[in-house]
């Protein structure tokens, strides 16, 4: 494969009319001045390709452009009668038309350690490191397109805006001069232990993605450096329990609430202070991985004790070939077996979640922690029968504000073709009847009925 051949060209195109109109106005002319029209082209073009062996080379650059028929323009102007000056804003009919360009090129590799060991309940330790380096840069183009409105008294602050704005792909999204030096590192850190319940040597990761990320802007005049984000993401007891972090750290001195141009290790020797930062602790399962859980150890203790039996000679519980238990008894273990399994069925999309979120937050040097979440809910949807079933969402209970949670019961009906939903939220005191075509293509087919807290009644008894 040549170099050219990973060159990548994307361009996409897409136009845009609408209006926002009132019934008073539908289709006369202040509704035909106020259409708003436009034409947005986008080029995208890239390059992935390996240096020196080990590194990825990736250079891109991206175009944008917006064709209107609509501008605006914003003026101060005094009433004769009240000499009280009022912002007016007027629409230019006409073909007007911005652009914004950026580009960059970054370059990035990996590495692996690895560190193992012989004895012991470690057996060893890999550690995956992903580092990222780049330049970006992109023009001025705010301040090209930026008008500037005063008014007569110099108590309110002047009107700033660009004849673009509210324009049919809504606020330009102009930028002011960039010229950054980026860093991003990403870890990915596993290992392997010893088990001695299955006698074998397994797998487990303590982060999934433990990620550093920061820049350098050299068209700023003073905070140069950005703020440094570390965020860490864990899984453990296969997926049940995940740990979220996120971390922001700056490496300027804070002086009322602000940051100033006084570097931390100048001051503290210190490279960053602890700005804010956040751990969140989730742990969701449904009652599915619990009856699993309890059918495996249950299995594995019958295939135990049938293995112990039928290693004795001469047992009395083995059964001679060709034999075969008492119709009863068979009969009774079956039922058993559906009777377990349609309680399976029934709550196996019943959800139990448990989140805990605790904060952190720094001013002027003084950190304050908080737990912000601690709630334990329920949620899924029980089959009552092949036609019924109720839909719980969100049934919870939080413990910091010492509250429920807003709760909504859902009964659904199938009627063959249609379909029937009934909604009630306890706390909101409000209530929804639907009834509508089963088929997504006729979901327009249906017909909604509600009462909201004003004039409920449900939420009394």
């Amino acid at each position: 494969e040549k170099w050219y051949e990973r060159i990548s060209f994307d361009y996409d195109m897409k136009m845009r009319s609408f209006v926002q109109t009132t019934d008073s106005t539908l289709f006369t002319s202040e509704m035909y001045d106020d259409i708003k029209t436009g034409m947005n082209h986008s080029i995208i073009t890239g390059l992935s390709t390996r240096v020196f062996k080990f590194f990825n080379l990736v250079p891109r650059a991206t175009y944008d452009e917006t064709w209107v028929l609509n501008s605006i323009d914003k003026d101060i102007r005094v009433s004769e009668f009240s000499q009280q000056d009022t912002l007016v804003t007027d629409v230019l009919t006409g073909f007007d038309g911005f652009r914004t360009y950026n580009a960059g090129i970054s370059i990035n590799t990996q590495m692996f350690g690895t560190a193992e060991f012989k004895k012991g309940w470690l057996r060893g330790i890999r550690h995956t490191i992903k580092p990222e380096i780049g330049y970006s840069y992109a023009p001025d183009t705010r301040s090209t397109y930026r008008d500037t409105v005063f008014y007569t008294d110099a108590e309110r602050a002047p009107e700033i805006y660009t004849r673009f704005d509210d324009g049919p792909f809504n606020n330009a999204n102009f930028t002011e001069l960039q010229s950054q030096l980026q860093y991003r590192i990403q870890n990915v850190v596993e290992l392997k232990y010893w088990s001695r319940r299955d006698s074998m040597i397994k797998k487990a990761r303590i982060f999934d993605n433990l990620t550093m990320s920061g820049n350098f802007n050299y068209a700023k005049d003073s905070l140069k450096w950005s703020a440094v984000n570390i965020n860490s993401t864990s899984r453990f007891f296969n997926g049940i329990t995940t740990v979220i972090s996120s971390w922001r750290l700056d490496p300027y001195m804070e002086e009322d609430n602000r940051p100033v141009e006084k570097l931390v290790w100048n001051e503290n020797k210190r490279l960053v202070r602890l700005e804010s930062g956040q751990v969140r602790v989730t742990n969701r399962f449904n009652f599915r991985q619990i009856i699993d859980l309890f059918n495996k150890t249950s299995d594995s203790g019958s295939e135990d004790n049938n293995a112990d039996q039928n290693d004795i000679p001469g047992s009395q519980n083995r059964l001679p070939e060709g034999f075969t238990p008492p119709s009863d008894q068979r009969s009774g273990s079956q039922d058993e077996e559906r009777s377990e399994k349609g309680f399976a069925d029934i709550f196996e999309n019943i959800r139990l979640e448990h989140n805990i979120l605790y904060t952190f937050t720094a001013e002027d040097g003084k950190v304050e922690s908080e737990m912000r979440t601690h709630a334990l809910g329920i949620s899924g949807r029980i089959p009552l029968t092949n036609n019924w079933s109720i839909n719980i969402g969100n049934l919870s209970y939080d413990f910091v504000n010492k509250g429920i949670g807003y709760t909504t019961i859902t009964f659904s009906r199938k009627l063959h073709c249609w379909d029937m939903n009934f909604s009630w939220a306890p706390q909101r005191d409000t209530y929804t009847f639907s009834i509508g075509v089963s088929s997504n293509t006729l979901s327009f087919l249906k017909y909604n009925f509600g009462q909201n807290n004003v004039d409920g009644v449900l939420g009394r008894f």
